[in-house]
């Protein structure tokens, strides 16, 4: 019964040997994988970050280019203003000339009443 025990025994010791090692080689094949996880999420993180670096960039100056434009569009709608003014006195101040040599020539071109 004692060598039976024994045997028992050390096949119990064995089999938890045995676990023991798968045990560590899971462990090890999971630190491995937990391992390239982490490299893998670092490289994203970097690799993001210089992409929202890029993108700050290009809104910065979208927002530049449209404060520009409307500087710009704002200058020429005074100018345009200032065009339609000169023009709106230009046209007062010529109008009743323009009626007069109209009334002339019409008068020149007529026929003469007999």
């Amino acid at each position: 019964i004692v060598g039976t025990l024994v045997e028992r025994m050390q096949r119990q010791r064995r089999h938890l040997e045995y676990l023991e090692e798968t045990c560590r080689c899971q462990e090890n094949l999971l630190n491995a994988k937990l391992d390239d996880a982490v490299n893998k999420l670092e490289q994203f993180t970097s690799s993001l970050s210089s992409q929202m670096a890029g993108v700050q960039e290009v809104a910065q100056l979208a927002q530049s280019d449209a404060v520009i434009l409307g500087y710009n569009l704002t200058q020429r709608i005074a100018k345009a203003e200032a065009d339609l003014q000169q023009i709106k006195q230009s046209a007062q101040s010529t109008g009743p000339s323009l009626r007069i040599l109209s009334r002339e020539r019409v008068s020149e071109a007529a026929p003469p009443v007999e």
